[in-house]
């Protein structure tokens, strides 16, 4: 519901003005956008095998709870 009420709620729109900002001040700001790139992330790599896939879960659900992705 929130979600819905928030969807008809009126936009804001402030202006330089509005902020106490010179437009001069803005236009002297130069930014220059050099490279976008996510992080490189090293994976564990881990293979967890069992003779079922109960087994399998369960090892799963604990290397999670070990590791701080689940909580135990």
């Amino acid at each position: 519901m929130d979600v819905l009420k928030a969807s008809r709620k009126e936009l804001v729109t402030w202006s330089l003005s509005d902020l106490g900002v010179l437009k001069e001040k803005v236009e002297a700001i130069a930014v220059q956008l050099l490279e976008v790139s996510a992080p490189k992330v090293e994976r564990k790599k881990v293979r967890i095998e069992g003779e079922n896939p109960k087994e399998i879960a369960d090892k799963l659900v604990k290397a999670l709870i070990q590791d701080g992705v689940l909580g135990g």
